[in-house]
């Protein structure tokens, strides 16, 4: 935290209770008459290292949030998009669906400061156990076929193409693997041997040559679902609904038997 934006409104006293109200968990703490850059430096300020959520009314509003408050905290900090909708189709664009899997990613990882549109928190999301064992690590050490990481990348999500081009592509030739994750500036190439990874280098999407190497491990998350387990739930949804059923015609008929006494004794 940079105690240089923050001293001279750190000398208020409606801000030093506020920020004490904050520390002791008291909420909710209402703020009135603020602009938009005065809300992102107010909750930079009175946030003494807390994890920040900032709700606002739109994406646009949010990322220059997020960059205010990376400024004022000098941490990093995420903005998730809202889905974009696609008319006729409920799950919204792929592209879309693999942004928003990276930035939950990151929040996994560490990063603890999100500013968000409304729009962007309407949705139900996984439980974080379910994102977390649903992410492909990858790292010399690591051994999966070519043949499981591709079903792996096509269950979360990626669409397979000739040549990786944009973020939610996969391309598999023998013992290469081109995958292009959501938030990443270049695809990854990965090079086989049998099933044990000989290589990680990244990728020029434009001219599909090797960019650089890279040595550390690289995660590749989640995009629009994750398939796991949901074989199980598919097995138990026919008992479900006939219990549902079953309870549904109990309700009914003692009304239904109601209504004919009711009837029959006038």
């Amino acid at each position: 935290m940079n105690e240089i934006f923050f001293s001279p409104i750190m000398e208020d006293a409606e801000i030093i209770r506020l920020s004490e109200s904050v520390g002791q968990g008291l909420s909710p703490c209402a703020v009135f008459g603020m602009s938009d850059s005065q809300k992102a430096h107010l909750a930079s300020a009175v946030s003494s290292g807390r994890p920040i959520l900032f709700i606002t009314w739109s994406n646009e509003r949010a990322e220059r949030a997020a960059e205010d408050m990376e400024t004022y905290l000098g941490r990093e900090t995420a903005v998730l998009p809202a889905r974009e909708a696609i008319p006729g189709v409920r799950t919204g664009s792929s592209q879309s669906a693999m942004e928003r899997a990276e930035v939950i990613y990151r929040l996994l990882e560490g990063t603890d400061v999100l500013a968000a549109g409304i729009d962007a928190l309407l949705y139900n999301f996984m439980p974080p156990a379910l994102w977390r064992s649903a992410a492909v690590k990858l790292d010399h050490a690591s051994r999966i076929s070519p043949a499981l990481l591709r079903t792996r990348c096509l269950n979360m999500g990626y669409q397979e193409a000739e040549a990786v081009e944009k973020p939610g592509q996969i391309s598999f030739r023998g013992g290469i693997a081109d995958i292009f994750p959501a938030g990443w500036d270049n695809p990854l190439r990965i090079e086989f041997f049998d099933d044990e990874i000989d290589s990680l280098r990244l990728l020029d999407a434009a001219s599909q040559r090797s960019v650089k190497k890279t040595g550390k491990r690289r995660h590749i998350s989640c995009g629009r679902i994750v398939r796991q387990g949901f074989e199980k739930g598919a097995d138990m949804l026919p008992a479900q609904l006939a219990a549902y059923e079953k309870k549904k015609r109990a309700a009914i008929i003692p009304k239904a038997l109601t209504r004919r006494r009711i009837s029959f004794s006038r």
